[in-house]
């Protein structure tokens, strides 16, 4: 904004200190105003850095209180335009202009002596040149216009209107929604993965509004209960998901309101109990948390609840199973006996999890239980290995299928996975490219990437080759890289590409990728070595990414290929190391 919001704001703090005893009253109750509603908040909530999305709606309070100046500072322009002196604008331009070059000039002796640079000093003077720019064309249109002070308003209101313009002009790309409908149709994309009568976990707000509205307004799935893991650790929240709702029957929880009300059973602690040999029956673990018996509590916690072991195990009913059509019929010889829950990376389970963990053994496989993708591993319970992928979530299935030591744990239903997002699923216009994709998207238009992506694999490895080549042609449509820059989950998808035998659409990935790494290198290694060292971590992930892609190139036999990325991969190296 040329810092034009900054300086009229800085003009009325000036002209209100200026006006008296009044104005300084006046000044006073807008500083707490902005001071209480801004910075008073930054402190008092202390937020950690990594947020889920920008913040500002919490300090708005302060936007609104500098408004406050901003439109004072129009008064000001106009007073001027009334009744300001050349003799005044020479001793306001000595003050301002003058002052701030010297503390440029001091700045710069400084920085030759001590190092750094003169940024504040620039900031200063450039500040100092614009409002007394302001000043000067208003003093002139006082000397040039005798009276009709109405005319002066409209003039001092004409010169600041530019402002505002230029603020909704630099704004307007990145805040305007229209015919972006991706919140509606991810959610609707969460809802229809799942099986009738379902129960889907969720855990932020992102992935989960989008589906109540849905449900609310638009009558999708209304027989699939959204359970929001971050809600489900409070009793009321408990209490409505034991309540029916739209077309969901209640939720098969065995606790009862007494047994989880705030303050109770907030965390269960996992403890190992020597007595124990092997596993515990997770029905009969429960029994044990729910017991009031002050014996079965941690007397040294204030009597918290605890279970006795870290590892947990549900004996799987195969005729309910198969009744409640839990897998496909030619996965029935795939049936384990025993789900094992293996908890031994932590120390505790939250309200949530205890509740997840109840509906778990309660269910007997009656209604089909979903993790959305976007909760994080921790909420798994280290249940991934029996999940199966269908889409936008992961269904709890009694087949387990060990993770093979990177990012995909679970199976694929390349089945009802393929109907899905080929068929069934709608993507809101994300790649069209006059709709303007803000952060949240993207991310999760890379989660979308890594879903395709999954999908082709498993294709590949049942020998599908061409469905798998018809879902990543879909994904490079949908999310292409002038909209969605390409990332970790397009260099697995080039991958596949060369799997499913398809080597010139792998190539063009990966030449794109490459391509784009050069320039952020390039561009990196042209700054000097304070701001290099703080793009380090961006640096050695470029580098990575490289080192990465001729691994792929290699495991692919992709020779010419892999000659032209080995060569770029050792030349920035090369220049990384002599720049250290």
């Amino acid at each position: 904004y040329y810092l034009f919001p900054l300086i009229l704001g800085i003009i009325g703090i000036v002209f209100m200190y200026n006006r008296g005893v009044d104005g300084r009253k006046d000044l006073w109750t807008v500083f707490l105003l902005f001071f209480m509603t801004g910075l008073a908040i930054v402190i008092y909530l202390n937020q950690s850095p990594l947020q889920p999305r920008e913040r500002d709606y919490a300090y708005a309070g302060s936007f609104y209180a500098f408004t406050i100046w901003i439109g004072i500072g129009v008064l000001a322009l106009y007073h001027a335009a009334v009744s300001m002196t050349f003799r005044q604008l020479r001793t306001l331009a000595s003050i301002t202009i003058g002052g701030s070059a010297l503390i440029l000039i001091i700045f710069y002796v400084l920085n030759k002596v001590f190092g750094g640079d003169s940024n504040l000093g620039y900031f200063l003077l450039f500040i100092s040149v614009i409002s007394t720019a302001f000043y000067t064309l208003m003093t002139l249109l006082n000397n040039s216009i005798k009276g009709d002070s109405w005319i002066k308003g409209i003039v001092a209101i004409l010169v600041t209107l530019p402002i505002p313009l230029i603020m909704a002009a630099q704004n307007w790309d990145d805040h305007d929604r229209s015919n972006r409908y991706t919140a509606r149709d991810f959610g609707a994309n969460y809802l229809n993965t799942c099986a009738p009568n379902a129960i889907i976990f969720t855990n932020g707000d992102n992935d989960t509004f989008p589906l109540w509205y849905n449900q609310e307004t638009e009558g999708v799935r209304t027989d699939v209960r959204v359970c929001n893991l971050s809600y489900f650790q409070t009793d009321w929240y408990v209490d409505q998901m034991k309540s029916k709702a739209y077309n969901s029957d209640p939720l098969p929880i065995s606790f009862t309101h007494d047994l989880y009300v705030q303050g109770k059973r907030d965390v269960i602690y996992l403890m190992e109990d020597p007595r124990l040999k092997g596993s515990v029956e997770l029905k009969k673990a429960l029994d044990f948390v729910r017991d009031e018996d002050k014996r079965t509590k941690l007397e040294q916690a204030d009597y918290a609840a605890y279970i006795p072991s870290k590892k947990l195990y549900l004996v799987v009913d195969k005729a309910a199973v198969i009744r409640n059509k839990a897998v496909d019929p030619a996965d029935y010889d795939k049936i384990v006996d025993t789900l094992i829950i293996d908890l031994s990376s932590k120390h505790y389970i939250t309200k949530d999890e205890l509740m997840t963990l109840d509906m778990i053994a309660n269910n007997n496989w009656e209604r089909p239980i979903y993790f959305a993708i976007t909760i994080g591993r921790d909420k798994y319970m280290n249940l991934q290995d029996y999940f199966q992928h269908e889409g936008f979530a992961d269904r709890l299935v009694p087949i387990k299928t060990p993770s093979d030591g990177g990012i995909n744990f679970g199976r694929v239903n390349t089945r009802l996975m393929y109907k899905n997002v080929m068929e069934n699923f709608k993507w809101g216009n994300m790649n069209d490219p006059k709709v303007y994709i803000d952060e949240n998207n993207a991310r999760m238009m890379m989660n979308i990437r890594s879903t395709f992506n999954r999908l082709a694999e498993a294709l590949v490895a049942e020998g599908q080759n061409e469905k798998a080549i018809k879902v990543l042609d879909r994904c490079v449509e949908l999310i292409p890289h002038k909209i969605v820059p390409y990332n970790y989950f397009s260099m697995l998808m080039a991958e596949t590409y060369f799997k499913a035998g398809q080597p010139e659409k792998g190539k063009d990935i990966v030449n794109t990728i490459m391509t784009d790494y050069k320039e952020q290198l390039d561009y990196f290694f042209k700054l000097d070595k304070p701001k290099r060292s703080s793009v380090d971590d961006d640096i050695q992930r470029c580098l990575y990414f490289m080192r990465e892609i001729t691994m792929i190139c290699t495991r692919n036999k992709q020779p010419e290929l892999l000659k032209d990325v080995s060569t770029s991969f050792n030349s920035y190296l090369e220049r990384y190391s002599s720049l250290k």
